[in-house]
């Protein structure tokens, strides 16, 4: 539904919003590259596991690095697609 979303209060809770339709005008769709998004997502993933030294140690911020990441992704994901 595009008129709802959450925002994170004080960096720790994340709380769901409908948006009212009333406040909707109208709506903007970003197409993205797929690369870039999952650069992002990598870097989202650098930042939120900035002090696990295990993850760091297994996840650079180098080009093995993300490599290192995008196996794990798609061995996870593999798994999920063979259970269902």
């Amino acid at each position: 539904m595009c008129r709802s979303g959450h925002y994170i209060i004080r960096k720790k809770k994340k709380k769901e919003i409908i948006y009212s339709m009333k406040l909707v005008k109208q709506a903007t769709h970003l197409i993205r590259n797929p690369f870039n998004n999952m650069v992002s997502r990598y870097h989202l993933e650098l930042n939120r596991n900035a002090k696990d030294r295990e993850w760091v140690s297994k996840h650079p911020n180098t080009p093995e690095g993300f490599r290192a990441h995008c196996k794990e992704i798609d061995t996870s994901y593999t798994q999920k697609e063979e259970h269902s």
